[in-house]
């Protein structure tokens, strides 16, 4: 059998099949273990009660809370301020 009915490695449908399966597995592994961004710090608050009425000359409680989140760990500040409705 003479070497010219042999085909290149790179004209061999299989090796090539092989070779993109190869790379595609390791680009998935890298893919997937890739290192994910941290969530950038931040806060939330909640209030309770969300409504309410107060009469005139009247006193309310309301509660504020203030959750750190992703190692927030800065001060919050929080100011009133009143409004009247007519």
């Amino acid at each position: 059998m003479s070497n010219d009915k042999r085909r290149s490695w790179y004209k061999n449908p299989a090796i090539i099949g092989g070779i993109i399966a190869l790379l595609s597995i390791v680009v998935s592994i890298i893919i997937w273990q890739w290192p994910n961004p941290s969530p950038q710090p931040d806060f939330n608050m909640s209030v309770s009660p969300m409504q309410g009425t107060v009469q005139q000359d009247g006193i309310t409680q309301t509660t504020v809370s203030v959750n750190g989140l992703h190692g927030y760990k800065y001060p919050v500040s929080l100011s009133n301020s009143e409004k009247y409705l007519i």
